[in-house]
């Protein structure tokens, strides 16, 4: 007599429940508006989305006063109100400091005219031994009447590029320094502070040639700021 028992039937196989491919398209798709959002507001800092095209820095921008090309005291907070775009150099600069100085005035010119009025652009000394009021003068106004030109003394210069981290130094040549000349290597960047004195943007000097993009940064902070 066979006393085997009989074999077990085998398990139930366990199906996992299937979701339809539209909940399923719908979940994936909810993930990537999510995702770009996100990353959208991560790039843009200032949280309302917009793609800046500088690096955003939004802080305090720390305030200075210096001598404009007309003598007179020129300080930053003084200008509350505008959008205010500086740059340091000098005026004996060969190459970086006229490219910069005349992509800022295109960049002005293209901006609509009411908005030009609430643009000012700074243009900062690195070389005060050199860059009188009088010469400061003469070289922001060959590129816009309505660019100020600023100097003082070493030390006031130095502590303001200290607080904006700009970074200059003399070069000599032995052949160069009875004749007083010299060259300057410094920091090529442009800081933008925004109307509620923010400074918010900075640019490397190679993005000044995208016009449109830098007037679309102005304008918005200009709208923002209504």
């Amino acid at each position: 007599m066979n006393t085997d028992a009989p074999p077990l039937p085998p398990p139930p196989v366990q199906r996992r429940p299937r979701f339809p491919l539209w909940v399923a398209f719908t979940i994936v798709t909810a993930a990537v508006c999510i995702a770009a959002i996100v990353m959208r507001h991560r790039h843009s800092g200032d949280g309302t989305g917009f793609d800046y095209y500088g690096q955003w820095v939004g802080k305090e921008a720390p305030d200075f006063t210096l001598t404009d090309q007309d003598g007179k005291p020129e300080q930053l907070s003084a200008l509350r109100g505008a959008v205010v775009l500086m740059t340091f150099g000098f005026t004996h600069c060969p190459n970086v400091c006229p490219t910069t100085l005349a992509n800022l005035a295109a960049i002005h010119n293209a901006l609509p005219p009411r908005e030009q009025g609430r643009v000012r652009v700074l243009f900062i000394t690195v070389d005060p031994a050199r860059d009188t009021p009088k010469a400061m003068k003469d070289y922001v106004g060959f590129f816009s009447p309505s660019f100020a030109g600023l100097t003082g003394s070493e030390d006031d210069i130095a502590k303001v590029a200290k607080k904006y981290g700009v970074y200059y130094e003399a070069e000599f040549q032995d052949s160069q320094v009875a004749a007083n000349y010299y060259t300057i290597n410094h920091s090529p960047y442009i800081y933008l502070v925004d109307p509620q004195g923010r400074y918010a943007l900075i640019y490397d000097n190679d993005k000044l040639t995208d016009h449109a993009r830098m007037t679309r940064d102005i304008e918005h902070i200009l709208q923002t700021a209504e």
